[in-house]
């Protein structure tokens, strides 16, 4: 039974260790079957659907604006990005949040799967990951990358960046990839949903590490080409900079992604959402319950 199964879980019992032995896992007890399954497994379930969607929309996002600017070049494999910025894009600006996301993500407290059973049988629906999830992502990341572009785009095809400093694609494609990494960063803080030190860390150190790395490709010139020197520099100077990293970033993410989470934990709530509700609720009450004590307590060390 153990070598067909897709998992084996062995008891450690009197009989001898070979099921232990031949078993995934080993547990000590029939009783940490339920925790096995409805904490650990949920939990890794969470992790590793979370890291998988995330790191799907930030590429989709990014290849989509590629795939819109394919109709302004004739289709010609021309990217209005630079190289770099490409390359870096997954390997430092927005790899470190779905990195601690697969390692310390997950949706509810212990106790509350411990005392709601129930609350596993979602997972086998797709909850987390399914078809319907992944094409809701992509849309996502297909009307995010839309905005960015069409806002960003034409405005700066015809201002007075391109005026002033002859390099209109690449200081376009720089802005549009500043934008982008900050609407995805806060897509990401949306999606967490067990917030600690490490996850603020990662978060907070993305965006370190974009500006420190713009800051510093731009303050050298390349062999043969300095279309990009200064140019972070010249970008961050001006209000139109700072303008869209306001726009674009709070009407997406705190406007539109926000008011939809909102609409539907109220609205259209999952299981995941009233089992949330409940226990906020109780933890609400005991707070509750032990203010007046601690108040009678106070007074009888006055």
């Amino acid at each position: 039974m153990i070598q067909e199964a897709r998992l084996g879980i062995g008891i450690i019992g009197l009989e001898g260790a070979q099921a232990a032995l031949a078993a995934d896992y080993a547990i000590p007890r029939f009783r940490d079957l339920l925790r096995l399954c409805a904490v650990h497994g949920r939990y890794s379930l969470v992790r590793n659907a979370s890291c998988i969607v995330v790191s799907f929309y930030k590429n989709f996002t990014l290849s989509f604006m590629q795939f819109i600017f394919a109709f302004y070049c004739g289709f010609s494999g021309l990217t209005f990005i630079d190289g770099w910025f490409l390359t870096f894009y997954n390997v430092m600006m927005t790899s470190i949040p779905p990195f601690f996301m697969g390692i310390f993500e997950r949706d509810l407290p212990s106790e509350v799967l411990t005392h709601r059973p129930d609350l596993f049988t979602p997972l086998s629906h797709g909850l987390y990951f399914s078809c319907v999830v992944f094409l809701r992502w992509f849309l996502e990341a297909a009307f995010h990358a839309c905005v960015i572009f069409y806002v960003i785009y034409p405005t700066m095809v015809n201002g007075d960046y391109n005026r002033q400093h002859n390099i209109y694609g690449i200081m376009v494609g720089s802005m549009s990839l500043f934008v982008l990494v900050s609407v995805v960063l806060g897509r990401f803080a949306l999606q967490i949903r067990y917030w600690q030190l490490l996850q603020v860390l990662g978060i907070t150190l993305s965006v370190i590490v974009v500006f420190a790395f713009f800051t510093i490709y731009s303050a050298f010139t390349r062999i043969g080409d300095q279309s990009t020197y200064w140019q972070s520099y010249i970008l961050m100077s001006g209000a139109k900079f700072w303008l869209y990293q306001l726009l674009l970033f709070g009407s997406l993410i705190f406007i539109i992604d926000l008011t939809v989470l909102c609409f539907q934990k109220n609205l259209w709530p999952t299981p995941r959402d009233l089992a949330e509700r409940e226990h906020l609720m109780l933890l609400e009450s005991r707070r509750r319950k032990r203010e007046p004590a601690d108040q009678i307590s106070n007074l009888g060390v006055v």
